[in-house]
């Protein structure tokens, strides 16, 4: 193998554990803004099913919302 092939499995491998991590860091905090959220809201609301489903849209939209945001901020500062 040459030293061009391996530095291109590596650099691949750079880049897929980046995406890991980048998911990874995005499900932790998702899990702790959910949290707050359904403790905000059913003190807000005081309806459990309320809180549920508006709690499921917000965050399943800042999910995908804060993952394009990474991946856009990513290509911008490798520029």
């Amino acid at each position: 193998m040459s030293k061009l092939d391996k530095a291109y499995i590596e650099k691949f491998q750079k880049r897929r554990r980046m995406k890991s991590e980048l998911i990874l860091k995005v499900v932790a905090w998702r899990l702790i803004s959910i949290l707050i959220t359904l403790i905000v809201l059913y003190a807000v609301t005081g309806d459990t099913q309320e809180t549920t489903w508006i709690t499921i849209l917000l965050h399943t939209l800042f999910t995908i919302g804060h993952y394009v945001f990474e991946r856009v901020w990513e290509k911008w500062r490798a520029k």
